[in-house]
């Protein structure tokens, strides 16, 4: 939805129109990673009383208009901010992202006039609906090359074991080994089987395994001196040199530097996983919808 010509009943503050004098609506719009996703950075440049009245007094908002036609993504987002930001998942969007930057009635305005007005509109005043367009800047086009390498996409760095140490009933983590093993009591990983081939759960058990493994090795590299982390790639741990490529690559983490010590391992687990938890109860509850209603 790139609009770039179109004719409207009243004026509207455009750079392909004449319909304003001496006003400008322009925006910035910036790219950066954020994680495995995209962040964007809207900055306006808006030279009309007016319209900037009409902002904030909450009457109008900044409409930015995102569409991707790969992904078939389409979203809306509305600010009274000339600078703000937001973050586009990975998921939604692939090659070419539009964005169209608008100004647009936030409630009807009766009698709306301004005084930018080209001459011809002298004297004019316009009903406008809820909804109409009062200002276009022009679109952008970004185009977003896909480089999605998680962890859970590359072979994979964990393993998920048997213990046969029948005294040990609970979950145990090994970090000493090129993947970080995962080692369940018998009986749950026999359980653990049958749910990770016969059901669509894996973001269920990404956030019940995966996620309490990651936060382990991820303090354990924490409480490792930084000048002697090298030891782990010296050691053939291959999670640790994937997960250093990772987050200096997507999350701009150095996982050998001092820097790290400060990491909040919770929260970078999570979202070098693709922050299963969400899904995983989504995924819960609508199991438990649907036996309620067999039940009923």
């Amino acid at each position: 939805m790139v609009i770039r010509y179109k004719m409207f009943p009243y004026p509207v503050l455009t750079e392909f129109t004449d319909d304003y004098v001496g006003s400008k609506f322009d925006v910035t719009i910036e790219e950066m990673q954020h994680g495995y996703d995209r962040r964007l950075y809207f900055n306006v440049t808006l030279k009309n009383d007016t319209l900037l009245q009409l902002i904030k007094d909450g009457k109008a908002n900044f409409v930015y208009h995102l569409e991707c036609s790969q992904t078939g993504f389409r979203k809306a987002v509305q600010t009274k901010d000339k600078i703000s930001d937001i973050v586009i998942s990975h998921k939604d969007v692939c090659g070419k992202l539009q964005i169209c930057p608008f100004i647009v009635a936030a409630e009807d305005i009766q009698n709306f006039t301004n005084p930018s007005f080209h001459p011809d509109y002298e004297g004019v005043s316009f009903n406008i609906e809820a909804g109409c367009i009062l200002a276009i800047a022009n679109p952008r086009e970004i185009n977003i090359i896909k480089e999605i390498d998680d962890l859970l996409r590359i072979p994979s760095i964990f393993s998920i074991v048997p213990n046969y140490d029948s005294s040990v009933t609970f979950m145990t983590i090994e970090i000493s080994q090129p993947r970080i093993v995962i080692m369940l009591p018998q009986n749950d990983y026999s359980t653990y089987g049958l749910i990770d081939s016969g059901m669509m759960m894996s973001d269920t058990l990404n956030a019940m395994a995966v996620v309490p493994a990651l936060i382990y090795a991820l303090d354990e590299v924490k409480r490792t001196p930084a000048q002697e982390r090298y030891h782990f790639e010296d050691d053939g741990c291959v999670w640790y040199m994937t997960i250093k490529k990772v987050l200096s690559e997507k999350f701009n983490y150095d996982i050998a530097s001092t820097d790290f010590d400060s990491a909040n391992t919770v929260e970078l687990a999570q979202r070098l996983v693709e922050e299963p938890i969400h899904k995983a109860l989504e995924t819960i509850a609508s199991i438990g919808a649907a036996t309620n209603g067999d039940e009923n």
